[in-house]
């Protein structure tokens, strides 16, 4: 079964795992139209672009992670969301898969758990 090529954005403020989340997901055929250090500058974006999955850190500068999502949430306009964050607390993760976001993957990140969690994530 060919794999679900995707449009995706990510958002996170250091550049090393943005850069390392950008070479897993084009590994695997996806195109990542854009990358943002925080979710204001991303949110700016958006209002003019579609795209079909969002990587999202927590913690950032200028507007983080939950509001970004809770944000998008409300605005009717929420992609595919998965998260990505050392704040990983059960009641964190429950909390934003209960309010939609698709999958949350706790820091640090390996290659194969984030293409695991993006599979299933494309594949609901």
């Amino acid at each position: 079964m060919p794999v679900k090529r995707k449009r995706c954005v990510i958002v996170e403020d250091k550049t090393l795992e943005a850069n390392s989340m950008r070479q897993w997901l084009e590994s695997q055929g996806h195109q990542v139209v854009q990358t943002f250090n925080n979710g204001k500058a991303f949110r700016d974006w958006y209002a003019e672009h579609e795209i079909d999955l969002l990587i999202l850190d927590i913690i950032m500068p200028v507007q983080d992670g939950f509001s970004t999502f809770f944000d998008l949430l409300n605005e009717g306009r929420l992609p595919a969301t998965i998260f990505v964050s050392v704040e990983n607390s059960a009641a964190i993760v429950k909390a934003l898969k209960d309010a939609g976001a698709a999958d949350f993957i706790s820091k640090p990140l390996s290659r194969d758990v984030f293409l695991e969690h993006v599979k299933k994530a494309i594949d609901k």
